[in-house]
């Protein structure tokens, strides 16, 4: 079932409830149910099941297009914003998209690569069309009649290819069904909801290309409230609507919850209208939730999950209270499993030797791979039948995270299963040996990886980056590790680099490390 049906009921029973708004307009449920039937009918043309790449930032526009995409059953493509035009090139190849949509500011950079698409149809602009391929999307709309057209679809037929960020390869193209994709909004409502997450107008200011800011919307709509969409995060721009208005919702990463503390400091008094802060990507420290509680006032909830499986688990808003309460330890944890989703912890490397039965799962408080089942699994890796074998295993998820459970069923994520260093038979967490090195007042980053030992089978590897006017040596930071942790968790290899390699995301190219450090 696609999520249009939950909201064609608001369109009929509530028609002229703001849905949707941005910097520029707001738009009710009817004038989007109008607006996203032109969009509808204008992209039919091209088929069920076609894809349909979109480049822009978030907007009533790219609301308005999901929508459309859904009701004629053509399955959207997002293009990280972040990504060169070269990679933008493999995704829109890789996917068959025969549509490209591309916010004005992102026309230019794409056009760079348009003469190597030719499997691409239609060009078109949200905004001013500059170059001749290009038509402008309000063109597209006007041209198209705006009465509801019948394009039916199967619970199972694709409604999001979404990629992965590539940190270990090319991006991968993964497939998710109707079906899944509107189980996934009940988990998030179910997330939310006892918070009063839905009622009020929700605050979408991450960018729409990562599959949780889409869901949020789409969970917003289909119980009938309304998304404000910022086109970029700007704490202020955050902080002034909040300071207007009640915001129910906001998905953040805790860097954005910093920079959302350290603008609030320097502004005057006032009272902030949040009421569920959602976050992810990585656990908050006790520090920052303490002053995010303490300015805010309001809920914060952790999301953890995969672009292959959705929402897996939650930290709610009574687990950062206990967390504060004599629970410190909670913050490290991404919470309990949402409904529907089953979740172990499986052997890595040398412990699957260890005889522990299929399905059983380790102790607690061992680090393994977290498994999990769920009914928003994702179909299939894109034209890659090994990925998906690898990641599909039985109806489960190999989520690739490393981490473990305690006795109250809370799981933490403690690494990713590729960069557990297993030495002389110990399972080396790289992310531990990462913070102390990062401990050093000299060290600005690190990055710990393992290499092939001829004795221990693995070993661990280091690349420091230092800060500006300090000098180390490899001796001196392996003491400082030693005086921290096992010796034989200290980095066998350091190197000392101007900077760690990154992709467009931001994340430390690991691969890349494994491999220069192998070769050397």
């Amino acid at each position: 079932m696609r999520f249009t049906e939950y909201f064609y009921w608001h369109v009929q029973t509530r028609p002229d409830v703001v849905c949707m708004e941005d910097e520029e307009r707001q738009i009710t449920y009817a004038e989007a149910d109008r607006v996203s039937n032109r969009i509808a009918n204008a992209l039919a043309l091209y088929g069920s099941q076609a894809r349909v790449a979109l480049l822009a930032d978030a907007s009533t526009a790219v609301l308005l297009l999901d929508l459309g995409l859904t009701k004629a059953n053509c399955v959207m493509v997002p293009l990280n914003t972040r990504l060169s035009p070269a990679e933008w090139k493999h995704i829109v190849e890789h996917s068959g998209a025969q549509v490209v949509i591309a916010g004005e500011n992102y026309c230019g950079a794409i056009e760079a690569v348009a003469d190597q698409l030719p499997g691409v149809r239609r060009w078109v602009s949200i905004g001013k069309a500059s170059q001749a391929r290009w038509e402008p999307l309000n063109a597209l709309i006007e041209s198209a009649p705006d009465g509801p057209g019948v394009y039916p679809a199967r619970g199972d037929d694709v409604a999001l290819q979404a990629y992965t960020s590539g940190t270990t390869g090319l991006p991968k193209g993964v497939l998710c069904s109707h079906d899944r994709q509107t189980f996934r909004l009940t988990q998030f409502a179910q997330a939310v909801h006892p918070w009063n997450g839905l009622h009020g107008e929700a605050l979408i200011a991450a960018p729409l290309f990562h599959p949780l800011p889409l869901a949020m919307w789409r969970t917003v709509t289909i119980w009938g409230g309304a998304v404000q969409t910022l086109a970029k995060f700007d704490a202020d721009a955050v902080l002034d609507i909040a300071a207007s208005r009640d915001v129910s919702w906001t998905f953040v990463v805790p860097s954005m919850i910093s920079m959302l503390l350290e603008r609030a400091e320097s502004r005057s008094a006032t009272d902030y209208r949040f009421n569920v802060i959602m976050y992810g990507g990585s656990p908050i420290s006790e520090p920052t939730l303490r002053a995010a509680l303490e300015r805010f006032r309001c809920n914060f909830i952790q999301a953890y999950g995969l672009t292959e499986a959705g929402l897996l688990t939650t930290l709610c808003p009574d687990d950062h209270v206990r967390a504060l309460d004599g629970r410190p330890d909670l913050l490290r944890s991404v919470g309990k499993p949402t409904a529907g989703v089953r979740m172990r912890i499986d052997p890595i490397g040398h412990d699957s030797l260890l005889g522990v039965a299929a399905h059983d799962g380790l102790p607690s408080h061992t680090v393994g791979e977290i498994v999990a089942s769920s009914p928003d699994l994702m179909l299939e890796y894109h034209n890659n039948p090994e990925a998906t074998a690898a990641m599909l295993v039985d109806g489960e998820i190999r989520s690739g995270d490393a981490g473990y459970v305690d006795e109250e069923g809370y799981f933490y994520v403690a690494d990713r299963v590729k960069d557990i260093v297993v030495s002389g038979g110990e399972n080396i967490v790289s992310l531990e040996v990462e913070e102390v090195l990062m401990s050093h007042a000299a060290v600005a980053e690190a990055a710990v990886v393992a290499v092939p030992d001829a004795r221990w089978g693995e070993a661990v590897a280091a690349v420091v980056v230092l800060e500006p006017g300090h000098a180390l040596t490899s001796d001196e930071l392996r003491e400082h590790c030693r005086a921290h942790i096992a010796a034989f968790k200290a980095p066998k290899l350091i190197e000392f680099r101007d900077q760690l390699p990154r992709n467009a995301m931001g994340k430390v190219l690991k691969s890349d490390l494994r491999r220069d450090l192998a070769r050397n």
